[in-house]
């Protein structure tokens, strides 16, 4: 069979379409300005061979690509060569020559002491007068901070752990600039870890934060950034000028959900002071030095600064095709409206796009461009070191025409985006389309901003925040993208029908500000969401927000599955709640939790049914916003392991389960208790094999009768099996996943499909044997392999055919069987309801003069029991603060959302 070449290469760089084809060469100074100078008609390509270009390869640092017209059949095209986007990179980093020499001071010696292996070392950078990033081979070093953190284990994304907690007694008060932070000190027992405090202390640590940037979690889900102005070491307490969100907070009263005296978490950043911890970096811009503690401790070598903010700018240019390329420490800016002359059309009416500034109008001077096969990695970076604590410069592909008049009509397909500082992509643009897009890791710091170059000082943004019409052909806005990992409070806030979010893997979003969820919609005409899983965060999964009063109505969530995450969240009325799965919820919540990612806590040998906190869906009830509030949205053939009523209802609403639209829903609790709507099960012999992550349901199950849950039943003869997310270059997404250790005997071989691929080759078998046993075509991902010898390791490869018949050879993924089967039968002694065994502790603890105290707490929170423990007919203490999952018990109350 062929390699892979030009098959995986941006499709128009491949095409036929006449035209000259010109070549560029890294390292040749001119080189890419002439290739692209070059580009003069339609069909015309200039192609970047393979190497890393920097600012020095470009005239002015920037490569600029302006007046490239193409047609929709013959597209200009400016494209790695290759088609491998890994063979050509547009570095934005310069490299550091200078000598270094080793640097000591009473905060390294404490940091020594606290066992910070060698020492750091600093360097004279000539002609250099700013650095906002800094890399050693090429991974990312950490500006100064306390407490400390550090990029390659990740901890700089783990904020219950790795951020400091404050309290009340801070203050924020933009009319009299009065601004400080109340540190809580140290848990006293660190089994109070970390919802709202951990093992760093302001105080005990002895720092001097005066004059260091502090980032700050407390406004709810709004992040916002100061200036300490006064801290003195050994002092708990942070001063600084209040004027983040001023303007906000004047115009209606607060910022983001509003501050609460100061209670959230923070970190501060950027002065030498704060220099006592490898991987760390300071750079003295009136001296001009760099300061850097390697990670061995060592002199630093192959040390790099982030020295351009763009590669690539484009202007006034028209179906161009732009791909097959990676981006590191620099990014690509898209932004250029115009406000032309006065032209009639043959009916004499404008021509020109909707009013701007100045009553003028506006017409974009780029559309119809294609984004595809393209990396970024940590494409931008804060100018907080240098002083600027506001800027930041991200990836933009923009335009102020606000209608739909003159859309740009730009398509995003196989991009990527990984470790950017904030909000990856500023997006905004009529009939924009969004394919087989990923972000991970973005935003250690959670801020939060939806226009280019200044941080929102509100919520209306999220990891991806996309404005504009939707397409005039009906296509979707957005599909098949993947979020793994990221930092603001909420990833996706759609709104309308017309912009639906279909097969998105959501994951992880991180515990940096409080509340938040995956998705986040509202208003009178909410999002419609299918087909997308949501698992491994305590932020909620999907969420229809506002309230009946407010509004929110005509939503759709069907056909998605929730696992170790938070509610699926239904405020409002007139919604369609359709044929969802959720189970195993995860053990914390959206605010406050007491570490970055839920607890998996469960093997798949358990019953994965934990029910804690939130459970599965929640629901408003009439009684809390209005009387009406749900009766008429629907909810039908869902597995949902416990559902409850948001804040208050009215006695005869039948809460959580308001109206006549209940139909064929399994539900094992509810809260309040409706014992005429559960039906207890246990997911395992519902469904094939959800620790597998197949969902499909089991053949005679309770599940298949009710035509319940997300996935058809299983057959013999399944093809496919949808699976969301972006398609990437290789298969992704295997089941049994990679390194599995107890794999169901009987698994199917499940996968999602490669980009751009026609065919998949699959090779199977035990370890060192593999043999081919399929091939598939098109959307086919199912491999039945029959029964496999339990306690056996196995093999297998996934390799994707292209249309012009190359091959590339997958990766090797491999799983070792355990001893049991898909769809174990339904045990016969399900433990009892969940309500029932907290009842039963509840009471237990009454009885106990020791533990009496805690019993109106526990009662606030007794739902949260886990009902797989084993009870005992007197509860200890610790069974009780186990059972509720959180400690000190008080903690149990959670927030008001």
């Amino acid at each position: 069979m062929k390699k892979v070449a030009a098959a995986i290469a941006l499709a128009a760089a491949t095409s036929t379409a006449a035209g000259d084809v010109l070549y560029a060469q890294p390292g040749k100074p001119g080189s890419v300005d002439a290739c692209v100078a070059g580009v003069k008609k339609p069909g015309d390509k200039c192609l970047l061979q393979p190497g890393r270009y920097t600012l020095r390869d470009f005239a002015n640092g920037t490569l600029r690509v302006d007046g490239k017209h193409g047609t929709a059949a013959q597209p200009v095209v400016i494209a790695g060569a290759t088609g491998r986007k890994e063979d050509v990179v547009f570095d934005g980093t310069l490299p550091v020559s200078c000598k270094w020499e080793p640097y000591t001071s009473d905060v390294v010696k404490a940091g020594q002491k606290k066992g910070s292996p060698g020492q750091p070392y600093k360097c004279k950078l000539s002609g250099v007068a700013e650095v906002n990033q800094v890399f050693a081979d090429d991974v990312m070093q950490v500006s100064a901070r306390w407490p400390n953190a550090r990029f390659d284990d990740k901890t700089i994304y783990m904020g219950p752990e790795y951020w400091a907690h404050s309290g009340h007694g801070g203050k924020h008060n933009v009319s009299t600039y009065e601004g400080i932070v109340a540190d809580v000190g140290a848990c006293a027992n660190m089994s109070d870890c970390c919802g709202r405090c951990n093992g760093h202390d302001l105080a005990a640590d002895g720092i001097d934060a005066t004059g260091a940037s502090v980032v700050m979690n407390m406004w709810g889900n709004g992040v916002g950034v100061q200036r300490v102005t006064k801290h003195t070491p050994g002092d708990n307490k942070l001063y600084y000028n209040a004027s983040w969100c001023r303007e906000t907070i004047l115009r209606r009263g607060k910022c983001a959900d509003g501050y609460r005296n100061g209670l959230g978490r923070y970190y501060v950043e950027g002065t030498l002071a704060l220099l006592d911890a490898p991987t760390e970096w300071f750079f003295d811009a009136s001296a001009g030095e760099l300061y850097l503690w390697a990670a061995d401790g060592k002199e630093p070598s192959g040390v790099a600064y982030k020295a351009q903010t763009y590669a690539v700018q484009f202007f006034d240019s028209t179906f161009v095709n732009f791909g097959n390329v990676t981006f590191f420490g620099t990014t690509l800016e898209a932004f250029h409206d115009e406000i032309p002359s006065e032209k009639k059309g043959d009916e004499g009416a404008s021509v020109v796009g909707k009013s701007g500034s100045g009553g003028k109008k506006l017409q974009p001077m780029l559309t119809n461009f294609l984004f595809e096969s393209i990396d970024f990695m940590h494409p931008d970076a804060s100018r907080r070191p240098s002083g600027d604590l506001w800027d930041v410069r991200s990836t933009s592909v923009w335009s102020n025409v606000l209608d739909d008049l003159w859309p740009t009509n730009h398509t995003f397909s196989d991009v990527g985006f990984k470790y950017s500082d904030g909000v990856a992509l500023h997006a905004k643009g009529g009939g924009n389309r969004y394919r087989s897009m990923r972000w991970e890791f973005c935003s250690w710091n959670a801020f939060c901003y939806a226009t280019p170059g200044v941080l929102d000082t509100n919520d209306d943004c999220g990891t991806f925040a996309p404005q504009g019409a939707a397409p005039r052909n009906g296509e979707k806005v957005m599909e098949r993208l993947t979020f793994k990992n990221n930092g603001p409070s909420k990833t996706l806030r759609p709104s309308g029908e017309n912009i639906p979010v279909t097969y998105v893997h959501f994951e992880g979003q991180l515990q940096l500000a409080n509340d938040g969820c995956f998705v986040e919609t509202g208003g009178p005409q909410s999002a419609h969401m299918h087909h997308n899983w949501c698992f491994n965060s305590g932020k909620g999964a999907l969420r229809f927000d506002g309230t009946d009063r407010g509004g929110t109505a005509n939503g759709l969530m069907a056909f998605n599955v929730g696992w170790n995450v938070s509610n699926f969240v239904v405020k409002g009325d007139n919604h369609t709640f359709d044929h969802n799965t959720a189970f195993d919820p995860s053990d914390m919540g959206a605010s406050f939790g007491p570490h970055s990612w839920p607890n998996p806590g469960q093997t798949q040998f358990d019953d994965l049914d934990r029910i804690l906190g939130g459970g599965s869906l929640e629901v408003e009830c009439p009684g809390e916003t209005t009387k009406t509030a749900d009766l008429q949205s629907r909810f039908t053939n869902n597995i949902l392991e416990r559902v409850t009523g948001w804040k208050k209802h009215t006695a005869d609403s039948h809460c959580p389960f308001p109206g006549e639209n209940w139909k064929n829903n399994m539900v094992q609790e509810s809260d309040p208790e409706e014992p005429e709507y559960l039906t207890r099960f246990a997911i395992n012999s519902e469904l094939r094999w959800p620790w597998g992550r197949d969902f499909r349901r089991c053949p005679g199950s309770t599940a298949d009768k009710m035509d319940a849950g997300a996935y058809a039943t299983w057959t013999a003869q399944d093809t496919q099996y949808w699976i969301p997310g972006a398609l990437e270059t290789y298969p992704t997404m295997p089941s049994p996943r990679d390194a599995e250790g107890a794999a169901i005997v009987d698994a199917d071989l499940l996968f999602l499909k490669a980009y751009r691929s026609v065919q998949h080759v699959v090779y199977f078998g035990e370890a060192g044997a593999m043999k081919k046993v399929a091939t598939l075509s098109g959307d086919d991902n199912v491999v039945q392999t029959g029964a496999k010898k339990p306690n056996t390791k196995y093999e297998w490869r996934v390799d994707t055919v292209y249309a012009d018949g190359s091959v590339r050879t997958g990766n090797v993924w491999t799983f070792t069987t355990g001893s049991h089967s898909a769809c174990p039968p339904t045990p016969h002694d399900l433990p009892p309801a969940p309500h029932v065994a907290a009842q039963k502790c509840v009471d237990a603890a009454m009885k106990i003069k020791s533990i009496a105290a805690l019993a109106t707490e526990v009662k606030k929170c007794y739902h949260q029991i886990k009902h797989e423990k084993s009870l005992q007919d007197v509860c200890t203490k610790d069974d009780l603060l186990s059972f509720c999952g959180c400690s000190p018990i008080a903690q149990c109350d959670g927030d008001d959302e």
